[in-house]
C-alpha cells in the first residue's frame, strides 16, 4: 500500500496530476480510460520514452498524436473523446463517464 504523498500506478498510464504527486480524483481514472482507448486504437501508446522520466516528461509537456494519424479510418468525432480523455488540465477533460 501506498503512503500519504507517493505516486503509485502504470507509468504510461499516469495522469499528469497523478505524475506531478498531486490529488487526485476520479478524472485521473478517465485520463487512463483515454490511454487505454488511444492504444487500442492506434496500437501504441500515447505518451511515450525510453525511461520512466522520459515517458512522465511526455505526459506533462506534450500532446499525443491524434489517432487518425496512425488510422485514418477511425471517425473524427472518436478521435474528440479520446482527445478530450487526454486533456493536460483535468477541468477540461469529462467531468464523468456515464450512460449515454
Amino acid at each position: 500500500m501506498a503512503g500519504k504523498g507517493m505516486t503509485t500506478g502504470t507509468i504510461a498510464h499516469m495522469s499528469p496530476e497523478q505524475a506531478r504527486g498531486e490529488e487526485i480524483d476520479h478524472r485521473t481514472d478517465i485520463w487512463s480510460f483515454g490511454v487505454v482507448l488511444f492504444e487500442m486504437f492506434s496500437g501504441q501508446l500515447p505518451f511515450k520514452g525510453e525511461h520512466d522520466q522520459a515517458v512522465v516528461y511526455s505526459i506533462l509537456n506534450k500532446n499525443p498524436k491524434p489517432i487518425t494519424g496512425f488510422r485514418s479510418e477511425i471517425p473524427m468525432s472518436l478521435e474528440q473523446v479520446v482527445a478530450k480523455t487526454l486533456e493536460n488540465n483535468p477541468d477540461d477533460r469529462y467531468q464523468q463517464v456515464g450512460k449515454c
